[in-house]
Order: C-alpha cells, then structure tokens, then sequence
C-alpha cells in the first residue's frame, strides 16, 4: 500500500536538449518507471525561481515517485537495473546521466494540512 514514502530524482538535461528529455521523460520514462513493482504515482517538476536572485539549484527537473514502502529500495533499484540492463527501459541520450541523484524517503510523521 502507497503510505507517503517518496523517491526522488533529481536530473538534468544536456545542454539544448530539454525539449527532448521532455518528451522522452513524459513519454516513454514515466511510464516505464510505473511499470515497476512497488511505484505507484509519478510526477515531474521543474525548478521555479523565487526570484531575479539567479541562484539555482543544481539540478533543474525532478521526479517525485510515491512508492510502496512494503517494497525495498533496493528490490526497486535492482529492477531498474534489470530493466535497463534488458532493454525494457532506456535511458534518452538527452538526459545528463552524471548528473542524475536518486534517493528513497519514508514519511516519519502523519501528512498534514492547513485546514
């Protein structure tokens, strides 16, 4: 059962090709990442700036999985690599792989709101 826990991926694309990682992430990724036991929600992100600053983080997109915290992270990432190591899943030569940073999170608290 989906309970909060959350894997995030932050990436980028290469230079001058965000609109096909764009296209390849929206496509072809996020389904493919679905498609993998324990993930049950995906979205993607793009960073948005607070202000004219021109500080910004490392990374420009991120993808927030919410998956199933009965599954092991490492049960999910060795599907991954079973999946891209067979084909199933492939990695757009626009994404900047050096790049990429994955990380699992498990809610410690009740999700609240402001009502």
């Amino acid at each position: 059962m989906a309970d909060g826990a959350m894997f995030l991926v932050f990436s980028n694309a290469h230079d001058g090709q965000d609109e096909e990682f764009g296209r390849w992430y929206d496509e072809r990724h996020l389904p493919d990442v679905l498609a993998v036991p324990g993930i049950r929600t995906g979205q993607r992100f793009t960073f948005e700036p607070q202000d004219d600053s021109g500080d910004a983080p490392r990374h420009r997109y991120l993808a927030a999985y919410e998956y199933d915290s009965e599954v092991a992270p490492a049960t999910i990432m060795k599907e991954f690599m079973t999946r891209m190591g067979d084909g199933t899943m492939d990695v757009s030569p626009a994404m900047d792989v050096k790049s990429v940073s994955m990380t699992f999170w498990r809610p410690v608290g009740p999700k609240r709101s402001a009502d």
